[in-house]
């Protein structure tokens, strides 16, 4: 309980807003998005999974 405010923190405060930044750099290679299940069955239709 302790260090849990100070792990949110680093996640919503830090990791979070990075990890935006760079999937907006990458847009342009991002071929399909989806739920799980989405995705699976995306990846089956084509051969792939």
């Amino acid at each position: 309980d302790g260090f849990y405010p100070v792990v949110e923190e680093l996640l919503v405060g830090y990791y979070d807003p990075m990890y935006d930044y760079q999937i907006q750099k990458k847009m342009d290679r991002v071929v399909f998005k989806g739920s799980a299940n989405e995705v699976l069955s995306y990846l089956n239709d084509r051969s792939i999974g």
